[in-house]
């Protein structure tokens, strides 16, 4: 939802799917900058690490984006869209 409002059972919100459109956009520093933003306000969320970690390596930095998805495998082993 462009509210920010959680949704569905995992909760979430808007800036997922802000975050996606800037991704396909190849505002790869923008979404960096919306993701990192997002993740002040709700730390080790394991959907905006992987957003964190898409836009990383879009960006050419692998170490960091693999940090990312090892942050987001801790907090949810189970999430297999972890890259």
């Amino acid at each position: 939802m462009a509210d920010g409002s959680p949704r569905g059972p995992g909760g979430g919100g808007g800036e997922e799917d802000e975050g996606r459109r800037l991704l396909i956009d190849g505002r790869f520093a923008d979404a960096l900058a919306l993701y990192e933003r997002a993740l002040a306000g709700r730390p080790g969320d394991p959907d905006l690490l992987n957003g964190k970690g898409a836009a990383l390596r879009s960006l050419g930095r692998y170490d960091e984006a693999n940090e990312c998805y090892e942050a987001s495998l801790r907090a949810d082993p189970r999430d297999r869209s972890s890259s």
